[in-house]
């Protein structure tokens, strides 16, 4: 259920009796919560359960988020329009020259994505002095078609490949494949961004309205944004590099916090804040880059070492009466919750923190002086 006032939207599915079996459809019922009237209701396919809801009556589009996929309705004939352009993973762009790049196309719904269309953005976290910080994270955003994802030296094939290989685990640990599947989706009407959460970073669509209009779909743009911890040496097998344990959206403002497990008895936790509107303070400011991303920054807030014990406590899910007792951090982030300045922070040992960002949107001085070059944003 969503609400998005004055209209409130519910998904009503009915579950099949198999374990193993998935759902084909999910219902649609719009209410007028002035009126408290039905004003809408109807039928999409789907190809399984329906986590969470998103839409926007004046763009005519609903989102739906599957456990593996997001997928895009347009709410006046209940077609698809993508089920792709959240995550383009698939994207192949092994055995094409550099020179090809430009004909790369992924093709999933009615949406066609160009390699000018898809851009990857690494955000490298090099501070490794814990306490707050507020690092601006210089952001290079490189389109697929112009960047040096060469995937003969990447031995890569498709995007996918390439976030494992510089986010997730270690080369030569069998993935699952569970880390490419969103956690969470987040509609910002205020810059016109569809944000969709992974355990690696975020994916952002942009403008997500013209996906309702066919002639604007060649220039809808998505970007992944993964990030990268450098300065740690040995990352634990079982571990992520850096893994979002959580995300909050408020005021066109991430929050995410990572979690980085390592070979020690020592875990980290670091937060994130990504701003979709960065000049919204500035009337004058005007787009310069190809790109729609250009207003978005990227700041290191926090990092905080995290002591591992072993548990005793049999209520825990892993204790064990007879075997091996399971490790947990003491002091791990439970919740997250931001307003237009503040990020509050509820730990399981030390419970409630906060974080007074405010002035990484106010002090533009210091963070131009900190900005990284033109030909990297």
């Amino acid at each position: 259920m969503l609400v998005r006032w004055p209209t409130c939207a519910v998904v009503l599915q009915t579950l099949p009796i198999e374990e193993e079996a998935r759902p084909m459809s999910a219902t649609i019922c719009y209410w007028d919560l002035q009126t408290r009237a039905t004003t809408r209701t109807s039928q999409v396919e789907v190809h399984g359960r329906v986590h969470m809801i998103e839409f926007d009556l004046e763009a005519k589009l609903l989102i739906l988020a599957l456990e593996e996929a997001v997928h895009i309705y347009s709410t006046n004939d209940d077609r698809l329009v993508s089920r792709t352009v959240c995550h383009p993973f698939e994207f192949r762009t092994k055995d094409l020259p550099v020179y090809k790049l430009s004909e790369a196309f992924l093709d999933h719904g009615s949406t066609i994505l160009a390699s000018s269309q898809i851009y990857v953005c690494t955000a490298f976290l090099m501070d490794d002095k814990e306490g707050f910080k507020q690092t601006v994270i210089p952001l290079r955003w490189r389109a697929v078609e112009d960047t040096c994802l060469n995937p003969s030296c990447m031995r890569t094939d498709t995007l996918a490949d390439f976030v494992r290989g510089y986010s997730l685990r270690p080369s030569g640990i069998v993935l699952q494949g569970s880390e490419m599947r969103p956690y969470n989706i987040q509609l910002d009407l205020a810059s016109d961004t569809l944000i969709t959460s992974f355990c690696w970073g975020v994916s952002l669509v942009r403008p997500f309205s013209w996906l309702s209009q066919p002639d604007l779909l060649p220039q809808v743009q998505v970007a992944l944004v993964h990030y990268r911890l450098l300065y740690r040496r040995s990352p634990h097998v079982d571990e992520t590099v850096a893994h979002v344990c959580d995300s909050v959206f408020s005021q066109s403002r991430i929050c995410q916090a990572l979690h980085e497990g390592t070979d020690g008895d020592t875990t980290y936790t670091h937060l994130v804040l990504i701003d979709l509107q960065h000049h919204r303070l500035n009337p004058l400011w005007q787009k310069k880059q190809s790109h729609f991303f250009e207003d978005v920054r990227l700041w290191h807030l926090e990092s905080r070492s995290e002591t591992v014990e072993e548990v005793n406590d049999p209520s825990h899910p892993g204790f064990d009466l007879d075997g091996e007792q399971p490790w947990d951090v003491v002091d791990r982030v439970r919740e997250l919750y931001m307003d237009a300045t503040t990020i509050y922070i509820w730990r399981a040992k030390t419970g409630l923190h906060y974080i007074d960002f405010g002035i990484a949107a106010k002090n533009a001085s210091k963070i131009a002086s900190a900005a990284p070059p033109k030909d990297q944003e």
